[in-house]
């Protein structure tokens, strides 16, 4: 990421940082294979994935969500399969980063599902908010969780003062590497005492 180049290429679909990157990792090759099972080789002169993908898509009753969630179950990738195990401080810090980055990224695949589609945040907070700031909690580098949840907060505040104001001191409580929940609220609320940080 350091070939300003690259990094322009990456920055254009939103992986700005090496956590992002390489959050994308799911498997190693040895996960996939035992994952896949055997079965015949998809060969130039005989295209079986090519063929075989639409019946596999169309004819699955299963979601494909789901059928992500029972990959990701099968499969325990290590920071070790895509990082050269140098054993410097700080990489040993990243690893340990991008192994809590992959937990917090399944966790938030997870708290997708099932949620129901509502134009009402104060809804919707009652169904994500507790998943939410566990992912926030599991990664301090993991943003997918952390920015909605901002953003829920700052819609909040013009309806729900209060609610608003809670759900930024429990983000705050939750991600603690992070600054702009406070900031927000500073900003939001500057006039108002602060409220204890419930658990």
């Amino acid at each position: 990421m350091s070939d300003e180049a690259f990094a322009e290429k990456l920055h254009r679909v939103r992986l700005d940082n090496p956590y992002e990157l390489f959050g994308c990792f799911t498997a190693s090759n040895q996960d996939l294979a035992v994952f896949a099972g055997k079965g015949p080789v998809n060969t130039d002169d005989r295209p079986i994935v090519t063929f075989g993908a639409p019946k596999f898509v169309y004819g699955q009753k299963q979601p494909s969500h789901m059928r992500l969630l029972e990959l990701l179950k099968s499969v325990h990738p290590k920071p070790e399969d895509i990082i050269y195990a140098a054993d410097s401080k700080e990489d040993r810090q990243f690893r340990n980063c991008l192994a809590a980055y992959w937990a917090a990224r399944n966790k938030f695949l997870k708290a997708g599902v099932g949620v129901a589609k509502t134009g009402d945040v104060k809804e919707l907070l009652k169904s994500v908010r507790g998943p939410l700031l566990d992912v926030v909690r599991t990664s301090a580098d993991f943003s997918a969780a952390y920015r909605p949840l901002l953003a829920m907060a700052y819609s909040l505040s013009k309806t729900d003062p209060r609610w608003a104001e809670q759900l930024l001191l429990d983000l705050e409580k939750a991600g603690p590497h992070r600054d702009e929940a406070r900031q927000l609220r500073l900003k939001l609320f500057a006039e108002r005492p602060m409220a204890g940080i419930q658990d």
